[in-house]
């Protein structure tokens, strides 16, 4: 995790009066830092424009102009003329060092936009912009000191941006360079040094830039240990059960010991089901249910159950049972199929809605799978799943995905779980009747920021909740719980304010926004992911992020940790797709294992 800042003129003067330094001396530095980018980058004699404004940016650019001089070919193209003290002097040294200054951008192989830096913060005039728009067609490298001009200090962009490659940040990382909208501009973004030390120059900021180290995978350190151990997800299903499924499947990628599928109709009364997760608990045969679409008018599907044992099924016994799946699929699906594979779910065992961590392993082709998760015909997954009641050993709850009209009465189903483990932690030691444990973690997503219970649960203090909204989603839900009224286009303009408004409100609640840069709100604390990737835009992709924090939670990771783990494990499970418009949501969910 490393410190973000709006802006680092109050870290500037901090450095100045306790480390002794002077304003010359933090400039010299941040010159000496761009040289030493440019000397990575570009070889002696290189061509390089160095552009420069009025102010103290400027003035970096005319310092490095001096320290380049003669080892390159440097030409300075002074944008607007010096106007503070240090631009002023800098631009003198130069000119006495005997730099050329142009009139005109020519192509080159290096450009430095030294012009705004972190000032600029209002419009662009149309000199300006046709300025930027020659510097980023005509070099080969392009580097921003500080911030790219264009972008402005709260993060968003003015209509021309400077198209950097490499953004050297002064001092310290700004805010700016992580917002959705300089995602596209800033490039590789590296901390110049300003003459003293990282940890001597920075304080502590409310602001955290995500890294991938900060990722906590949920290894399995104990030998002994069963899938119990592990937690319960129930995934609520509404009417349309394929974001439900994805979601299910990521809980149990991630780790998740248990993962149910469970109809919204089924527990919108609250009912729980005190039979889940029983030894005695039914399963489906996955070929046999597959078999079944065949006949419309076949025996309906509660007649395909079994009893069956999961704990005693043999590894020989889900290997044919993964093998009769493949033939099933063939008949389904025809010969195109064949050799597909369902890598998802290879023991073919479904336990009551309850997908067993025993009973099977993600393979490296889900082509077939995905196929039949999407296809209309494939009807008696979630049939199957609708008949469910909650297991009683739910210890999270995934509601949203797919939820539409449906209302759950999701405050009371908590609010049972609460109530029938408290009557169980009364009950004498003799008394062996199965009660409900408590529901201790809830992720919502998607059709739940549209409806007025999500309001109850806000208020549920003991409960670990985390919320998943996107921008539309979460402009919905702060109308909905009167943090104003907001639209598609505040969120998207305001993003960080609206978060620390609902990290206020609700300081319990994590809040996780999704966007190119995924923003993880928390007790007056913004965490920013940048890692996602493109391959992301994809339908699917966020039901499967809502399935990883629920397998988070289930395996006693905190809110906040889930939500930041989840978050790392979704976005770098995505950047192991070669190809960023090939990835699927089942693709994504493969990678998570290789992680």
């Amino acid at each position: 995790m490393k410190n973000l800042y709006q802006t680092t003129a109050n870290l500037d003067k901090r450095a100045i009066s306790k480390y002794l330094l002077s304003e010359e001396i933090l400039m010299e530095n941040a010159a000496s830092a761009l040289e030493s980018l440019i000397r990575r980058v570009a070889h002696a004699q290189s061509v390089v424009y160095i552009v420069c404004g009025s102010g103290d940016n400027g003035g970096d650019g005319y310092a490095l102009a001096r320290k380049l001089h003669k080892d390159y070919r440097v030409k300075i193209y002074e944008a607007k003329e010096p106007k503070s003290a240090l631009c002023q002097l800098q631009s003198e040294r130069a000119q006495t060092c005997g730099c050329e200054r142009v009139s005109k951008i020519l192509p080159c192989d290096v450009v430095v936009d030294c012009l705004f830096g972190s000032g600029f913060g209002g419009e662009m005039g149309a000199e300006f912009a046709r300025l930027i728009e020659s510097m980023n067609a005509n070099a080969r490298i392009r580097i921003a000191c500080d911030i790219p001009s264009g972008l402005r200090v709260d993060g968003s962009a003015a209509e021309r941006v400077f198209d950097a490659h490499y953004t050297l940040s002064m001092g310290a990382l700004k805010l700016a360079l992580f917002s959705d909208s300089a995602k596209d501009c800033v490039g590789e973004v590296i901390v110049g040094d300003l003459g003293v030390s990282r940890a001597l120059y920075e304080v502590q900021s409310p602001y955290i830039l995500l890294e991938k180290s900060d990722l906590k995978l949920p290894h399995r350190t104990k030998l002994n240990c069963h899938k119990g151990n592990f937690g319960h997800v129930a995934v609520v299903s509404g009417d349309k059960q394929g974001a439900s499924v994805l979601s299910a499947l990521a809980s149990l990628r991630i780790g998740a010991g248990l993962v149910s599928l469970v109809s919204a109709s089924a527990i919108g009364t609250g009912s729980v089901d005190s039979s889940a997760g029983s030894a005695e608990s039914k399963k489906v045969d996955f070929a046999d249910s597959m078999d079944s679409m065949d006949s419309a008018d076949s025996a309906d599907s509660a007649e395909i159950l079994e009893s069956l044992d999961a704990g005693a099924k043999s590894r020989t016994s889900a290997e044919s049972s993964a093998s009769q799946s493949l033939e099933a699929s063939e008949n389904l699906f025809g010969a195109e199929s064949k050799g597909a594979g369902f890598s998802a779910l290879n023991s073919g065992v479904l336990d009551s809605g309850v997908l067993d961590s025993n009973a099977g392993a993600f393979g490296t082709r889900a082509n077939a799978l995905e196929s039949a998760l999407l296809d209309s015909a494939f009807s008696p997954f979630p049939e199957i799943m609708r008949q469910s009641s909650l297991p009683q050993n739910t210890s999270v709850l995934v509601v949203g995905m797919g939820l539409g009209a449906h209302d759950l009465g999701l405050k009371e189903i908590l609010d049972s779980s609460s109530c029938a483990q408290d009557r169980q932690d009364d009950a004498t030691a003799n008394t062996r009747a199965s009660a409900p444990k408590r529901i201790k973690g809830c992720v919502i997503d998607a059709d739940m920021f549209y409806k007025r219970e999500i309001l109850e649960v806000l208020e549920m203090k003991d409960l670990s909740l985390v919320l998943t909204p996107h921008p539309k989603e979460f402009a919905a839900f702060c109308r909905l719980c009167g943090l104003g009224d907001v639209s598609l286009e505040d969120v998207v303009r305001e993003r960080l304010a609206l978060a620390q408004r609902f990290s206020e409100a609700y300081p319990h609640a994590v809040l996780l926004l999704k966007g190119a840069n995924t923003i993880i709100a928390h007790q007056n604390t913004i965490y920013i992911n940048p890692l996602g990737t493109p391959a992301l835009a994809k339908g699917g992709s966020g039901d499967v992020l809502s399935g990883l924090i629920g397998g988070y939670l289930a395996q006693g990771f905190s809110a906040l940790d889930s939500a930041i783990c989840a978050s790392l494990a979704h976005a770098l499970a995505a950047q192991k797709e070669r190809n960023t418009y090939a990835l699927t949501p089942l693709r994504l969910i493969e990678h998570i294992g290789e992680l």
